[in-house]
């Protein structure tokens, strides 16, 4: 397993940790499962994120079909499914 550092670092350095775990992953040679964590009350596509996935698509062309996506502080609430169901925000009220 590896555990790697989310994008959108504060410090600016996606780029580095990127190339570090691509580094590892090409020495590793493949992968069962990406596991992409997400926080679900501040839903991100961005582009830091957008490139990575294009990355080990490009790396691995089964990245998708072994990837795992689990959101995190999602809501079971009545109203919280109430409000996906009038596709509301996740933090609207």
């Amino acid at each position: 397993m590896i555990d790697t550092p989310g994008t959108m670092d504060s410090r600016n350095r996606d780029t580095k940790n990127i190339a570090l775990m691509v580094d590892g992953l090409l020495e590793i040679g493949y992968v069962n499962t990406f596991l992409l964590v997400f926080n679900a009350l501040q839903p991100r596509l961005d582009e830091s994120l957008q490139g990575s996935i294009k990355l080990f698509t490009q790396m691995f062309p089964e990245f998708l079909g072994n990837a795992i996506f689990i959101f995190t502080k999602f809501s079971y609430s009545n109203s919280s499914v109430n409000r996906r169901e009038r596709g509301l925000e996740m933090n609207e009220s």
